[in-house]
């Protein structure tokens, strides 16, 4: 596995926590996407490092269907977007044009090999599809090639053919990303929507394509040089712009819609959290104990402590789609009648 591919530890976590794991483990290329389906949502997920495998995890029932596979196999470059209320839009990357839609409504979407990409995508590759807000240009996946290189692309769902728009301002390499949003004209010169790109290839390039008038503007730079594992995404509730530095790195960041870049709370380290999700390895620990929103398939075993949080004590969130992960430390622990070990009140 890759420690430097922090967006595919990303992956791997959401895998662990829900008792899904390969043998292969999670690497260039994994991705995921959030459709608006189920009670809580559902996560669509690349595992990458050279698998077909296309996976969803429904997470009120914290349940896992294999949606289908894809046309090649998935590398460097592999990424997915949900269009809201439709199907993701995926590349398999690893210098391959394979261009498909997957998840979101598998009715609709059916794993259905699309036109095939103008030219072989590599490492920073990103799509981009409408946001669910009104007045979004809901036919137009956009994408960037990446592989060092400088184009940009949008692709017709309706035409099912793709259209070459201007080149990026410089080449894109590995932590390339790419999110539409609406923009209030303080960001982008536009007051309508925009997509927002990561250069990634360890610069602090930010830019914004404005839709509009079919042109690149600089944005603000990033608050540091962007490596692999960076990546975007829209927060639709408020407008703001979230950012994955990557580059085996823990910074997270966000931009307000005045354009500013603030810190987020920095990650968790995704080691910590994939192995404190073990049973076993909870067992052992009587010093921390994790919660989460994700419904468990059977009971605690017996011997693994559970508690609340204590005041004063500390404490690590990650926040990932509705689910809230907890470190804390544990309460004092009272008798368990049901397995004489002792559990929190």
């Amino acid at each position: 596995m890759e420690r430097t591919r922090l967006s595919g530890l990303v992956v791997t976590l959401v895998l662990s926590l829900a008792g899904v794991h390969s043998n292969a483990g999670v690497g260039a290329g994994g991705a995921i996407t959030s459709p608006n389906i189920g009670q809580e949502g559902t996560l669509d997920v690349f595992i990458g490092n050279g698998s077909r495998q296309v996976v969803s995890l429904d997470v009120a029932t914290n349940t896992w269907t294999a949606v289908g596979f894809a046309p090649a196999p998935i590398g460097a470059g592999g990424s997915l977007s949900n269009l809201f209320n439709s199907c993701d839009y995926a590349f398999a990357g690893a210098q391959s044009t394979a261009f498909f839609s997957t998840g979101g409504i598998t009715w609709l979407c059916q794993n259905q090999r699309l036109a095939d990409a103008p030219a072989p995508v590599g490492a920073g590759g990103a799509l981009a599809a409408a946001p669910g807000l009104g007045g979004a240009p809901v036919d137009h996946v956009f994408a960037l090639r990446g592989g060092g290189t400088e184009d940009f692309w949008r692709y017709s769902i309706g035409q099912d053919s793709w259209t070459a728009l201007p080149l990026t301002p410089a080449t894109v390499g590995d932590g390339g990303g790419l999110v539409e949003f609406y923009s209030n004209g303080a960001i982008c010169s536009t007051s309508s929507f925009s997509v927002a790109a990561l250069r990634g290839d360890f610069t602090s390039d930010f830019w914004c394509f404005n839709i509009d008038q079919n042109r690149w503007e600089a944005g603000p730079s990033t608050p540091a040089p962007v490596g692999p594992g960076g990546a975007l995404a829209q927060l639709q509730g408020l407008g703001h712009i979230y950012a994955l530095r990557g580059g085996g790195t823990e910074d997270f960041w966000r931009m307000d819609q005045l354009g500013n870049w603030s810190r987020s709370r920095a990650l968790p380290d995704p080691w910590v959290l994939a192995a404190a999700s073990s049973a076993s390895t909870m067992a052992r620990s009587a010093s921390a104990t994790w919660s989460t929103r994700f419904r468990a398939a059977a009971p605690a075993p017996c011997g693994v402590t559970t508690s609340t949080r204590t005041p004063g004590a500390r404490s690590q969130r990650f926040r990932m789609s509705r689910s809230t992960i907890r470190l804390t430390a544990a309460r004092p622990a009272a008798a368990s009648p049901r397995c004489g070990r002792r559990t929190s009140t």
